[in-house]
């Protein structure tokens, strides 16, 4: 695609072998691994919207918080 990838984004969650995304268990937790790492944009599987609620609300707002659908979605969201 010849574009530079956005600086400080992490990708969260997993794909199984049919390409299906997996939702994510334990967002909290890795949040914080991202904002240890110095993340400043997440991009979280949009099936795991409804795990949004368990993560702390300060935790939460040190982010840029995108949704992507399957890995596709996550390349464009990228550039």
């Amino acid at each position: 695609m010849e574009r530079s990838l956005q600086e400080q984004t992490a990708i969260l969650g997993s794909m199984t072998i049919g390409g299906s995304v997996v939702v994510i268990e334990n967002p909290a937790g890795l949040l914080q691994v991202c904002l240890d790492a110095g993340a400043k944009r997440v991009l979280i599987p949009i099936a795991s919207a409804g795990k949004i609620a368990t993560i702390p609300p300060d935790l939460f707002s040190k982010f840029q918080i995108s949704f992507y659908e399957d890995p596709i979605d996550a390349v464009y969201a990228l550039i």
